[in-house]
């Protein structure tokens, strides 16, 4: 999860104040565990925004999909 923070807030996006127009997006981890053949286990994180609770031109007005 450090790793992945770290990438994000390096390449992604910057943490501003929300403003009282705006209303706030969730976001979770997914985990993953990757198992490839002749190497050691490796474990992921990812963080993901629910954007479904976005109204278009509310609280977004383009889509995009950055990955870190």
């Amino acid at each position: 999860m450090k790793e992945e923070m770290e990438s994000i807030k390096k390449k992604t996006w910057s943490l501003v104040p929300l403003s009282s127009r705006h209303n706030p997006i969730f976001v979770k981890w997914v985990y993953i565990i990757k198992e490839a053949q002749n190497q050691a286990t490796r474990y992921k994180a990812r963080l993901v925004v629910e954007g479904f609770e976005q109204t278009h031109g509310i609280d977004y007005n383009e889509t995009f999909s950055p990955m870190a």
